[in-house]
């Protein structure tokens, strides 16, 4: 019996670093009926050339050059191209274990799901950490798919552990009939800030069958000038619109009432993270700066609206201090406590 085609989408943007590690990882894969789709997005450093080197040296690789448009749509066009019976992602900075696909594949053929998802890695400068995995595999079906759905979107209130899946799109290998099927692709992150919690929202809530295996089989590198920290004016104004937006896709497809609590903690951890990325401005722009730009978050319409019906008394000590002084607009305690964070002291 032939094994089933995974195509491996990997998005390439000024990446040179770090590429020759990251498809690496991917050509030596154990799992070797691999479709590699390296999508150069508009790259301007020397990306491109390490790509078409790779594809010269194996013939599973096939490379797309296009004009920039963001990782949204780099990875649109990888499925749009895809040929195989199941997809998966890599984000063209961080690597994979060697038998990742190995232990993957066996596990998707066997059970026959939809999707299935796989713990990762955070390697961070000095540590490298992992989540709380589960004791065994499991597949969640019926009504623990909206419990499932609930983690991806955001934490309960209770807690600010990560569900161990992660939410990003690199945690999962997709069954591509699944995703054809039901018409899912990727928002641009320009316009949704993080587009992966809005793709992996739209799959668990089409999905009937969702595969989790407790084994840590990704490494997500994180560096300080990677996308999801780079600093953006209207940070704060696509957080609110991308909650508004899911939200309508989320009602399309079940009652929103189950999912407003996480909607607005979502809300709530995007408004901690705007605060943070405006210090990045400090030295050029100063504290009176700061000030003003956390004053104007804390007397924002929408976060007043989300702090005021939010069970903020359920929140763990650290963030029900620090989300309570928002709500009652102390800005200077909202200062320190932001930048005790930066600090390494956790918020």
């Amino acid at each position: 019996m032939t094994e089933p085609l995974l195509s491996v989408i990997v998005p390439v943007y000024n990446v040179a670093q770090y590429l020759d590690r990251c498809l690496a990882s991917i050509v030596n894969q154990t799992y070797h009926r691999l479709e590699i789709i390296l999508v150069d997005d508009g790259s301007t450093d020397t990306s491109p050339k390490i790509c078409e080197d790779w594809a010269k040296r194996d013939n599973r690789i096939k490379v797309i050059h296009k004009i920039n448009a963001g990782l949204g749509y780099a990875r649109n066009t990888g499925i749009a191209k895809a040929t195989g019976d199941y997809i998966a992602f890599v984000d063209s900075d961080d690597y994979l274990r060697t038998d990742a696909y190995a232990i993957m594949m066996e596990q998707l053929t066997n059970t026959q799901v939809q999707v299935g998802y796989y713990g990762h890695f955070d390697v961070w400068p000095a540590v490298t950490t992992t989540l709380e995995s589960p004791a065994q595999s499991e597949i969640i079906t019926g009504d623990r798919l909206e419990s499932f759905t609930c983690n991806v979107i955001a934490p309960a209130s209770n807690t600010t552990k990560e569900p161990f899946t992660g939410v990003s799109a690199w945690s999962a290998i997709y069954l591509r009939s699944f995703l054809m099927d039901n018409h899912l692709f990727f928002f641009s992150e320009r316009e949704v800030i993080s587009e992966d919690v809005f793709f992996n929202t739209m799959v668990s809530l089409d999905a009937d069958n969702i595969l989790v295996v407790p084994d840590y089989l990704y490494f997500y590198d994180h560096r300080n000038d990677s996308l999801s920290r780079k600093h953006r004016d209207d940070k704060w104004l696509c957080s609110k619109s991308m909650v508004h937006k899911l939200r309508s896709i989320i009602a399309k497809h079940a009652d929103i009432s189950g999912y407003e609590e996480r909607l607005d903690r979502l809300l709530m951890i995007n408004l901690l993270v705007c605060m943070k990325q405006e210090f990045s401005l400090i030295d050029i722009k100063g504290w009176k700066h700061i000030y003003r730009y956390v004053k104007s978050l804390c007397m924002d319409n929408t976060t007043k609206r989300v702090l005021n019906i939010y069970p903020i008394k359920k929140m763990p000590i650290k963030q029900r201090v620090f989300y309570s002084s928002v709500k009652h607009k102390l800005i200077i305690i909202v200062i320190m406590l932001v930048w005790f964070k930066l600090r390494g002291e956790q918020v």
